[in-house]
């Protein structure tokens, strides 16, 4: 395998939008989540687009994010044809030589994002500008071998997506049971007895003052805001944490946690409420918590925690949430408001059943993950065998 420079694979288009009648979907390079664009995604206009909105796209190029650490990667096809999108991003044509499934796989690949990241420049947002670019290189196969390498990821990639596929379809199982079982918690059409969640919990608390401490190597670990993931359960692999002593923890009892004890985000730039984490394995029992976050720890003879934090995390516990933020600059939320809020209590038996059908679904789930880690690890594998 032989590289060649980066621009003997593509040219950088930098094809500028014109006026034009009507409005045209605008990709942000905060709409793009790898390959994968959002729903959130807008239309805009000529004369209000904003002025990063100002790139045009054409079957078959390859766009990429230029900041850095952002791996984000999108192949243009007929779907996306018709996109405007940011300056945010490099706009590349593949030659004739090079097949542009396999340049976007490489383009994600972490070999090309790490040698991407050495190159970015800037003040503030670190990026790699079209200078820096073209001092990067690219493996050049024939162009036969490249497509059978397109394909051979393009398979593994299938599976991938499939798996988290089925991951997603046991959340929304969850959700529509939720609903069937306990009714939408805002206009509660079952009738069940409203209560404060003061009233249901046992603790709703945060230390302010827990900050400024020294960590130490081994300890009591400290749950911040990024330990919380995408997928709502709170991270269980301890080297991504910070350590205190136990002495520290031990002057912060009401922060201790303990097995489902739920977590969420009081301040933030668009995560408050949204940020909620379920402790959901042992070995964070007995951790700490940062100020930034919020422990709830349920009275389990009225609201079991699986319950509550299925309910909050709805979309209709979370408009109630949404009702008691403060709009700042960064989005805030109290534990005293949040008291007040007014929640449904059904049955307990009825909670202990929902219960037992979610801890069903995450022991699935939990080995789909592990299967979707050896997808992940034979995607990479190959990954590295042809790009490194």
């Amino acid at each position: 395998m032989d590289k060649v420079n980066i621009l003997d694979a593509v040219n950088i288009t930098n094809n500028r939008v014109k006026p034009f009648e009507g409005t045209k979907r605008y990709l942000a390079t905060g709409d793009l989540s790898g390959d994968q664009i959002d729903d959130s995604i807008v239309s805009v206009d000529y004369k209000t687009k904003p002025s990063r909105a100002d790139l045009l796209v054409r079957k078959g190029n390859v766009i990429v994010a230029r900041m850095q650490a952002t791996n984000k990667v999108l192949l243009i096809d007929e779907s996306t044809v018709d996109l405007i999108v940011s300056t945010g991003f490099l706009t590349l044509a593949p030659k004739d030589s090079f097949d542009e499934k396999y340049l976007s796989h490489y383009f994600s690949s972490p070999v090309f994002q790490r040698d991407k990241d050495k190159f970015c420049s800037g003040a503030t947002q670190k990026a790699i500008n079209n200078g820096s670019f073209g001092k990067l290189q690219v493996p050049k196969y024939s162009l036969t071998d490249q497509e059978a390498i397109a394909d051979k990821l393009d398979e593994a990639e299938i599976l991938r997506q499939k798996r988290k596929e089925q991951l997603a379809l046991l959340d929304d199982y969850l959700k529509s049971a939720f609903l069937e079982m306990f009714g939408n918690p805002i206009n509660n059409p079952k009738g069940w007895k409203l209560a404060e969640l003061q009233e249901v919990c046992s603790e709703i608390y945060r230390y302010p003052t827990f900050y400024g401490f020294k960590y130490v190597e081994n300890g009591i670990p400290v749950v911040k805001i990024g330990n919380i993931l995408q997928e709502g359960i709170v991270n269980p692999d301890l080297s991504k944490y910070s350590f205190v002593t136990k002495e520290i923890s031990e002057s912060y009892p009401r922060t201790i946690l303990e097995l489902h004890d739920i977590l969420m985000a009081v301040r933030g730039d668009g995560s408050t409420v949204k940020r909620i984490g379920l402790v959901y394995h042992e070995n964070l029992v007995g951790a700490n918590i940062s100020p930034n976050l919020l422990r709830f720890n349920t009275d389990k003879d009225i609201v079991l925690p699986i319950y509550l934090y299925m309910l909050i995390t709805s979309p209709a516990g979370q408009q109630l949430l949404s009702q008691y933020i403060t709009q700042t600059a960064k989005k805030t939320i109290t534990a005293t408001d949040i008291k007040q809020i007014k929640i449904p209590a059904p049955p307990l038996k009825l909670q202990e059943q929902y219960s037992k059908v979610f801890f069903g679904i995450q022991e699935t789930k939990q080995k789909m993950r592990a299967s979707l880690d050896e997808m992940d690890n034979h995607f990479n594998a190959l990954m590295q065998r042809y790009f490194e």
